[in-house]
């Protein structure tokens, strides 16, 4: 999600985002088998190909998931 995000939009061809790391990731609830889960990203900085994006996981009105994202362009 985050990673089609940043590629959306460039006039250039576009770059492969790869996850680096994972940072002050909580996980306050399990999802089942069954669950829709809703992921929303929003970008917090972007330079020299890479990427801090913020990330919230959703089943209905619940977060069950949050925490920061880094990416880098391939």
């Amino acid at each position: 999600t985050a990673g089609l995000m940043l590629t959306v939009g460039q006039s250039q061809r576009p770059s492969v985002m790869l996850l680096a790391a994972v940072t002050h990731f909580k996980f306050q609830q399990a999802v089942r088998p069954g669950d829709v889960i809703e992921i929303e990203t929003r970008l917090l900085t972007e330079a020299l190909g890479m990427a801090a994006v913020s990330a919230v996981v959703r089943v209905g009105a619940t977060v069950v998931a949050s925490g920061q994202l880094s990416l880098v362009s391939r």
